[in-house]
Formats: structure tokens, sequence, C-alpha cells
């Protein structure tokens, strides 16, 4: 299995396995596949202009 995610912060973070149930977890698994987001997948992921967003796309 292609690694999702890597801990990049000292504190503790939650279990990788418990987010395999959310979109964004989902949505890397298929593009780690190779997969292509369809419109109604990229519509649902944030937009900034010219800046990094950490936003819940649940």
């Amino acid at each position: 299995m292609t690694q999702i995610a890597t801990k990049f912060v000292k504190w503790d973070i939650p279990e990788l396995a418990t987010l395999q149930d959310s979109k964004v977890y989902k949505l890397r698994v298929h593009l780690n596949n190779r997969g292509k987001l369809n419109r109604e997948e990229k519509t649902g992921l944030p937009v900034t202009c010219g800046k990094a967003s950490i936003s819940d796309v649940e």
C-alpha cells in the first residue's frame, strides 16, 4: 500500500486508521491509485488564492 501521509509535527496526532472514513483520506487514496477527480470532487475542495488553507471538506 502506498504511504498516505507522513508525520511532520512533534505533538500527538490521531492514528491514520481513524481517518479512513473521511472524504479527504478517500480522495488521497483515489489519487494515489492514479485516479482522477471528477467535477463533484473538485468542487468540494477548498480553494484559496496565494496562501495555504486547512479546511474540513466533509
